[in-house]
């Protein structure tokens, strides 16, 4: 709490010369631990963290990819891209010391400035990993924003939603009430909402950027609190910010104060200093402890911003396969043989003109060399050629994308997609059925010659076309049988429904009970053995199963297949009884016998 109202006397004094609170970062800090006590604990073990750094990455440069959302209503709110590049341009200098007001800084702490060799770039790739300039603009009804609210970060509530806050340090620019800006810091407990707020007033050095945050340190100071750094007072008189070479000091600076300004018993206040509250043009400097602090931060908590991260790069020769457009995962496929039709992209800012291809099923690899035209940034579909022969069961392709425009791809992270299929040999029967206007009075089956459920259906939507495309087993017979439990049908009191299968259409007017007989008669020109007097039991059956034949006038041929048609067992039946021991897993089989070209196909459960 003592914080907080140290907020709004700084608030006070701050309006006396600008009328504007210079930061928000700590109001922000302290309301997120009062919500989430939890957050102390993190910031703890994150101190924990730093401290145990043992990484030696002072003369590694870092480079962050940054995007800047600009969210404006009104012309004077969309801020320019030359106001954006400046501000780009600010942090580089003020981060790696390359600023022209170095020369300002006091000969006493000339020791301890440091260049953080810390990098800031326009993000070049987006979270897609297409190209972009790092730029969004959002038009918003929201004529302005506070920092107690949520709307700048989502769409849904007139902001913009975030790229990935792990690999992109977000930057949002627009109105906001009496604020120069805010930030988050690490560990902050939401990741939609981690990153920098600035006023559009006090962004960059041109444009809107208005005295006497118009040098854009404004964002440099919150920059560093996203990096884990505190005020240099350490929020409270004579406090402790975390750093070895900053001078304790006992409130902030505002305006330009002549040094040496001295509290705290120290040798002088370092106003000059990018995290204390001075005016823009009195701000010259990050110190060594400091810059180790912030590097650290990225070493152990912010990690992803400078490990396996292209952002900062412009997308070269980048192209990937995006989707297999006729193959779902899971899909069970009515063939032995696929097609497959791919889609690719060109992630990279040139045309693309070649690609190879290869792709493998179940490991066995083919091969494809690709030729055309796509532009940057589109799309083309491509038919592989054909793969006959695959075997009833599980399979699976893999496509992988190589050597775009005979190079190396700047890019692999999308030059590979994998999908899982199932082959089931047979025959696929269309089923297509309009509703009435009570389509939840509707159920459907398809039951084979010994009343076994191969595809059901119901609670069907009102007033609708529903399309079925369903794969059956060869060598069986299916009756295909609708009911309305209002005993209605489906025409023609309530609407005009129909039944169409396989192009043969039937009326609806049913009452209860509509049956379409052999319907996909699939024998492979034999006929059905009506009244066999062959028996299989017991069924189920774990595992051994009796063949029993009242009468047996020559030998019977038979076939044991899986729902998917695989073979398992074959042979002849020679004599009244025979018995079968199957090892097989448990589940539904289909026996078939052949006598004198006619055929009859009951089903099995095994159930060990």
């Amino acid at each position: 709490m003592n914080k907080i109202i140290f907020i709004f006397l700084c608030l006070i004094s701050t309006q006396l010369t600008s009328q504007v609170v210079r930061c928000g970062y700590d109001f922000m800090k302290e309301k997120h631990i009062k919500q989430y006590p939890e957050i102390k604990h993190l910031i703890r073990e994150q101190e924990k963290k730093i401290k145990q750094n043992k990484k030696n990455t002072n003369n590694i440069i870092y480079n962050i990819p940054v995007v800047v959302h600009v969210l404006y209503n009104n012309n004077n709110q969309n801020i320019s891209d030359t106001q954006i590049l400046s501000q780009i341009d600010i942090l580089n200098e003020d981060f790696r010391r390359t600023n022209e007001d170095t020369i300002n800084t006091p000969y006493d702490f000339l020791q301890y400035a440091s260049d953080c060799k810390i990098n800031f770039c326009l993000a070049r790739r987006d979270p897609n990993n297409n190209t972009t300039n790092g730029i969004t603009r959002t038009y918003t009804n929201e004529t302005s924003f506070n920092i107690t609210d949520k709307k700048i970060y989502y769409d849904s509530l007139g902001g913009k939603d975030a790229w990935n806050s792990k690999k992109y340090l977000n930057i949002w620019v627009a109105n906001i009430d009496n604020l120069a800006g805010f930030s988050t810091f690490p560990g902050y407990p939401f990741e939609e909402e981690d990153g920098v707020v600035i006023n559009y007033s006090y962004f960059g050095n041109t444009g809107t950027a208005s005295f006497p945050f118009n040098k854009g340190r404004t964002t440099t100071h919150e920059v560093g609190h996203w990096l884990n750094l505190i005020h240099i007072w350490g929020d409270m008189n004579c406090g402790d910010d975390f750093v070895y070479d900053t001078p304790t000091q006992e409130n902030p600076n505002f305006g330009c104060p002549s040094h040496p300004k001295i509290s705290c018993n120290n040798n002088g206040d370092m106003f000059q200093n990018y995290m204390d509250y001075s005016n823009d043009g009195c701000m010259n400097i990050f110190t060594n402890g400091q810059k180790q602090r912030m590097r650290a931060t990225l070493d152990t908590i912010r990690t992803e911003l400078i490990s396996c991260n292209n952002g900062c790069i412009e997308p070269l020769e980048d192209a990937g396969v995006i989707s297999i457009l006729n193959i779902s995962e899971n899909q069970q496929i009515c063939s032995q043989e696929i097609s497959p039709i791919i889609e690719i992209k060109n992630f990279s800012s040139e045309e693309l003109l070649c690609l190879d291809i290869e792709y493998l099923i179940d490991g066995f690899s083919y091969y494809y060399f690709w030729e055309g035209q796509i532009n940057s940034l589109q799309s083309e579909t491509i038919q592989l050629p054909v793969i006959s022969n695959l075997n009833n069961g599980l399979h699976n392709i893999t496509v992988f994308s190589t050597n775009p425009n005979n190079s190396v791809d700047q890019n692999t992270n999308n030059d590979s997609l994998s999908i899982n299929f199932n082959i089931f040999a047979g025959e696929t029967s269309t089923i297509n059925i309009n509703t009435d206007n009570y389509g939840d009075e509707v159920s459907w089956r398809i039951v084979d010659q010994n009343d076994s459920i191969w595809y059901s259906g119901a609670n069907l939507p009102d007033n609708a076309l529903v399309n079925y495309a369903i794969c059956l087993p060869t060598d069986v017979c299916y009756d295909f049988i609708i009911e309305d439990s209002y005993n209605d049908g489906i025409c023609c009191q309530f609407g005009n429904g129909y039944i169409e299968i396989n192009n043969n259409t039937y009326n609806g007017d049913y009452n209860n009970q509509l049956i379409v007989e052999n319907f996909n008669c699939l024998l492979s020109n034999t006929e059905l053995l009506q009244n066999t007097n062959i028996k299989v039991f017991p069924n189920p059956s774990k595992g051994k199963i009796n063949i029993l034949t009242e009468t047996l006038s020559e030998k019977i041929r038979y076939n044991i297949i899986d729902i998917y048609g695989n073979f398992i067992y074959k042979g002849e039946i020679n004599k009244k009884r025979t018995e079968i021991n199957l090892q097989v897993k448990n589940g539904v089989y289909m026996i078939s016998f052949f006598v004198n070209k006619k055929i009859i196909t009951k089903k099995i459960i095994i159930n060990k």
